[in-house]
């Protein structure tokens, strides 16, 4: 997707006028009390369709081509993106079809067909609606308007930030509520070029980073980027639309220096600001997908689940990881580093005979340097066990969690502790 600039925003802006209200924006006593400062609310809620979808739904079906819209428009919302693109369709004489989910508000059903377009209840939820609204766009060479990884969408939402600007010129932090993300990156756009010292923050996302990182603007700012580059890099791979959760495990300082080598004892406890990060999509598959960010260093691996139980013996854990046939296999493969996954998934595999594991797409990105006791290896093993403990809804004690990781690194020969 290419990236959106000031001019693009400007631009939208310019479309808009006359098209969309500039909403005011309301002084709140109420929230500037409670955290003792002057808070100021745009009120979007005042906007045509009742958000502020309505522009950047407007001025990505204005782009479009006239072949383009004789085809029509298609759309996928639970209510407020489908009122966007169905009165910005009628604005500008083009069909639109929106699907919904089945239990969609019942108010922004009727206020979509209202504005003209052709509404249609399916699925139970917002993804399934989605696939159907593809599948349909696709079937009948119609535009499909997404609604918020499009650039002209992006620009349409940043005139939210223009507009913030010229009306609270002083604001030192703009916070945006996030879903799909694309109304922070217009304001976002519009707001680091004509206001370089302000901030803009989707709340819940900035108190999370620094719950996790601390209040440090330089590592925020860093980890942001991380952050960026493996969701960039999973929607490259995976696809833009398909979802993704988000694991990170930490390095550790090797206080000792060297790891122990039995089975039991504890090392390595001191965290640092090193990291291994993991974007996961679930299959429903029992295959397992590695991807690196740094793929030249680190190259793509796959391997089944099943296809594992069946080349490996099944006695008991240290019968495995004892065994002269996994021994022939990690000779094999030198130190790989899907090594240090499969160790994860099959503990847990283990530890849970009953149930069927899923596979998963897993994308990972990690700054831990390797070889330099900062147990880049045993992050990799942790990483992927909160991966595979989320994506298969399992039951594991913080205890527990902490003997299988230990317990998964024996399979590829680290006779580390708890620690490991």
């Amino acid at each position: 997707m290419d990236l959106v600039t000031l001019e693009a925003v400007r631009a939208a802006a310019a479309e808009l006028d006359g098209v969309v209200q500039r909403t005011p924006v309301e002084r709140s006593r109420a929230i500037g009390s409670v955290i003792d400062a002057e808070v100021w609310v745009k009120c979007e809620n005042l906007q045509r369709t009742g958000s502020f979808k309505l522009r950047g739904a407007f001025h990505r079906i204005a782009q479009l081509s006239d072949a383009e819209r004789a085809r029509g428009v298609v759309c996928a919302s639970a209510g407020n993106h489908a009122q966007g693109v169905a009165l910005a369709a009628a604005m500008q004489g083009v069909e639109a079809r929106v699907f919904m989910p089945v239990e969609a508000p019942l108010p922004k059903v009727d206020a979509t067909l209202a504005y003209g377009a052709e509404v249609e209840l399916t699925g139970s939820s917002f993804d399934e609606a989605l696939s159907a609204a593809q599948s349909a766009a696709d079937d009948a060479g119609a535009v499909f308007v997404h609604p918020f990884d499009h650039p002209d969408i992006i620009a349409g939402q940043g005139t939210v930030g223009l507009e913030l600007v010229e009306q609270v010129p002083d604001a030192a932090t703009v916070v945006v509520p996030v879903g799909g993300g694309g109304l922070i990156a217009g304001v976002a756009v519009a707001l680091r070029a004509l206001r370089d010292d302000a901030t803009a923050e989707g709340s819940a996302l900035r108190s999370e980073f620094e719950a996790t990182y601390g209040p440090d603007p330089e590592l925020l700012s860093e980890r942001r980027s991380a952050y960026l580059d493996l969701l960039q890099h999973a929607g490259s791979v995976l696809g833009p639309l398909e979802p993704v959760f988000l694991v990170r495990a930490p390095g550790r300082v090797n206080i000792l220096g060297r790891h122990i080598d039995h089975q039991g004892g504890n090392c390595n406890l001191m965290a640092i600001d090193r990291e291994i990060l993991m974007a996961v999509h679930p299959r429903s598959d029992d295959r397992v997908r590695l991807l690196n960010v740094e793929g030249g260093e680190f190259a793509s691996r796959e391997f089944g689940i099943s296809e594992m139980l069946t080349r490996l013996p099944w006695d008991d854990w240290l019968s495995l990881v004892n065994s002269e046939s996994l021994g022939d296999m990690l000779r094999a493969a030198q130190g790989d580093w899907a090594l240090y996954v499969q160790a994860a998934v099959l503990r847990l595999q283990k530890r849970f005979p009953t149930v069927r594991l899923r596979g998963m797409d897993v994308v990972v990105h990690g700054n831990i340097p390797i070889g330099a006791g900062l147990s880049s290896s045993s992050a990799l093993v942790v990483a992927t066990a909160e991966a595979t403990v989320i994506a298969n809804h399992l039951e594991v004690l913080p205890s527990q969690f902490v003997d299988l990781c230990g317990e998964g690194e024996w399979y590829v020969g680290t006779r580390g502790g708890s620690a490991d």
